[in-house]
């Protein structure tokens, strides 16, 4: 989604990238229910990583509204490489973690997974 719209025209680009942002908002609502339903406490950081991601590409749509292309572009581009770390960083552990925690049932002395 991201080099699709780095790849557009100027005047495209500035038309479409308010719907690059309510994409990104929708994924990390959506990720932010799923943190929601893991035992762990530690979303915290990783819903503040969120927000402050969010306020940057809110502030560039902005200066985009406003003609910069340039800086929503560059936006665009630093958040190929957020979401890499972030994966990396923040959703990775998260995940490793539910996995290691799901509940498990015991029967004739094994351990089956019931997911």
């Amino acid at each position: 989604m991201l080099l699709q719209a780095l790849q557009r025209p100027d005047d495209e680009f500035q038309r479409r990238y308010p719907e690059l942002v309510a994409q990104v908002e929708r994924d990390c609502r959506q990720q932010e229910d799923w943190l929601d339903s893991l035992p762990e406490a530690a979303a915290k950081e990783h819903l503040e990583e969120h927000a402050r991601m969010l306020g940057v590409l809110h502030h560039t749509a902005l200066c985009v509204m406003q003609g910069d292309i340039a800086t929503g572009r560059t936006a665009a581009f630093l958040l190929m490489d957020w979401i890499r770390m972030h994966v990396e960083t923040m959703d990775r552990p998260h995940a490793e973690a539910a996995v290691r925690h799901r509940p498990r049932c015991r029967i004739s002395n094994d351990l089956i997974d019931i997911h």
